[in-house]
């Protein structure tokens, strides 16, 4: 029973490490939209129109020099996931008369995302069709999503001094403003100067004594300097 025991142990292990292999092999490299060179497309799902939907995808990057789209995953910077269908809504026609041509009134959606390294989401869109979809809705939902994939993986991100200086420059400056008040006169309260600063100059106190504090919007918004 020994070698029995031992060849499946053997198989077993291979099988792991052959599993392992391909997770690892599948793995992106991209970790931003702009890294994204070599792009792999999944099926968009087995509704109507979604074949079509990402054959229209696949035509128009290979129009373009930003991107290519691979066959093999293992090649891949990153993956194209989402869902796209389309589905009747009724049908219309042109003329009141009786027994006029009528064409089919379509209506469709198509959602997608870029997966890259780690499976982390470099980008992400929802497309629905146009007023007027003239070359057809699977061309229309895929024109748009890739004119906007496109513009987006062209647009440099910010670097860190800019994300840096962009914050100071938006940075509010706390201020905090004491009243010091002496001698008020309330029926019922004796004040006295706390001892702190010269004569005559301290915080009220006695029998009785308030915190007050109010809010008010920043001095750039109201037109005071920073520095009171």
């Amino acid at each position: 029973m020994a070698p029995v025991w031992s060849r499946v142990s053997l198989s077993f292990c291979l099988l792991l490490g052959i599993a392992a292999a391909t997770v690892a092999g599948y793995a992106q490299s991209a970790e931003r939209l702009s890294q994204v060179k070599k792009l792999y497309i999944e099926p968009l799902g087995h509704s109507r129109g979604a074949a079509e939907i990402r054959s229209q995808i696949e035509h128009r990057l290979q129009k373009n020099s930003e991107v290519q789209v691979v066959s093999d995953l293992n090649h891949a910077d990153a993956v194209m996931k989402g869902t796209g269908q389309i589905w009747t809504v009724g049908r219309s026609s042109l003329s009141p008369r009786p027994h006029s041509p009528t064409e089919t009134v379509l209506q469709g959606f198509l959602s997608a995302e870029i997966v890259g390294r780690n499976n982390q989401t470099l980008w992400s869109y929802l497309v629905t069709p146009s007023k007027f979809p003239w070359g057809g809705i699977s061309d229309d939902l895929a024109r748009q999503l890739v004119g906007k994939l496109l513009a987006d993986i062209k647009e440099k991100p910010p670097s860190e001094e800019a994300i840096a200086s962009g914050a100071l420059a938006n940075a509010q400056v706390a201020l905090t403003v004491v009243f010091t008040v002496m001698n008020w006169a309330v029926p019922g309260l004796t004040g006295t100067g706390s001892g702190i600063g010269p004569a005559g100059v301290g915080c009220m106190a006695g029998a009785d004594t308030w915190n007050m504090a109010w809010n008010v919007p920043p001095l750039s918004s109201i037109g005071l300097p920073l520095v009171l």
